[in-house]
């Protein structure tokens, strides 16, 4: 019997017989989780994973990040993979809100370049205060745009690996950036309800949107660059003119939270996820759900679609990676796994790889060959 961790200050025990592991939830656990089912299962898979170990297929290569990693992004010639590392945060149980409040922060955020192919650091962007946690490379660029908790986006050069631009307006955490397919244009949602688009050459604010009433978790430009697509902690994924502030379409997409958006390179088919542990296929025609996919056992952190369209890749707070087949929607029968929670996944340009990333109890990044 293992009980000597954190989760012994609430309650919980872990029996480990045979190989299995068992969450007992004694009744002090249960009254101060308030009989969340939510909370008790995140309880339980953090718990169990302390004592995984991965399963199935194995990376080919596997980056020490050394802390949580909140995203990843890979370069357009595969030479470089970005990551978002977020900072160490010590925190204390509070039974009255019954959540996990910060006490200390030991340090700020940071971007690691990755070489793609050896796994080695090869540059370290420091500048954001508090976590970093998110990451997109330019089309076509050495040029790469961070977002972070102290509300600004940063543009780096990563092969000189200097500040470009720091980009200031938003009044809360930046939890998403992406590039215009032509790296013209940058979309920015954060925990402050809205989007802004910014010119990438001037860092000129253009349009600033407003309509979602929860943290923008996730954005997305279309191909052709006239849709920006956005997810929502609202549970809706709103459908916009990228070129105004014109709002086209909401969607209450999710039962919770909208955590990331992807679409297909032809534009006709968008793929979202949510803390209800699904995701979905939407024809961008009707803008109605073709297929629910399940697989995860808890929240979907994260969705990519490959180049060639041909599969869609997920991470969970399960500490699965599921590959899925576009046209059918049948889950491809291959084992990819952390040790922690997957806070994203991300194709590599040329389809061949995949890199997923790890939480604050996983702290890696792994690449696995998927062609």
């Amino acid at each position: 019997m293992r009980s000597r961790r954190w989760w012994a200050k609430l309650g919980v025990v872990a029996v480990v017989l045979s190989g299995s592991v068992y969450v007992l939830l004694t009744r002090p656990a249960i009254r101060k989780t308030g009989m969340d089912r939510k909370r008790i299962e995140q309880i339980a898979f953090s718990v169990i994973r302390r004592f995984m170990r991965p399963v199935g297929k194995q990376p080919t290569t596997e980056f020490a990040a050394g802390r949580g990693v909140t995203a990843v992004d890979v370069s357009y010639d595969c030479a470089q993979l970005a990551a978002a590392i977020g900072d160490n945060i010590i925190g204390a149980w509070d039974p009255a809100t019954r959540t996990v409040r910060p006490i200390a922060q030991r340090q700020d955020g940071e971007i690691l370049l990755f070489n793609f192919d050896s796994g080695g650091i090869v540059g370290r962007l420091e500048g954001h205060r508090g976590n970093a946690t998110c990451v997109s490379f330019a089309p076509g660029s050495s040029v790469l745009a961070s977002g972070g908790a102290d509300r600004v986006i940063k543009l780096w050069d990563t092969k000189k690996h200097i500040l470009l631009n720091t980009l200031s307006g938003h009044t809360d955490t930046v939890n998403a950036v992406a590039f215009s397919t032509n790296g013209a244009f940058i979309a920015t949602g954060s925990d402050d309800c809205s989007i802004r688009i910014w010119e990438t050459r001037t860092g000129r604010l253009l349009h600033t949107l407003r309509s979602h009433t929860g943290s923008v978790r996730s954005i997305v430009f279309s191909q052709n660059g006239d849709l920006l697509i956005s997810g929502s902690a609202d549970n809706t994924v709103k459908v916009w003119d990228a070129g105004s502030e014109k709002l086209y379409r909401t969607m209450q997409a999710h039962d919770g939270e909208v955590n990331s958006v992807a679409i297909s390179r032809d534009g006709s088919l968008l793929i979202t996820s949510g803390e209800d542990a699904t995701i979905k296929l939407w024809d961008t025609e009707t803008w109605k759900v073709k297929q629910i996919l399940n697989g995860h056992r808890s929240g979907v952190r994260s969705v990519a679609i490959s180049p060639d369209e041909k599969r869609i890749a997920s991470g969970g707070e399960d500490g699965q990676v599921l590959l899925w087949d576009t046209s059918t929607g049948t889950r491809l029968q291959v084992q990819m796994s952390h040790l922690g929670g997957v806070t994203a996944v991300a194709f590599s340009p040329d389809g061949n790889r995949l890199a997923s990333a790890g939480d604050s109890d996983d702290k890696t990044i792994r690449l696995w060959l998927v062609k």
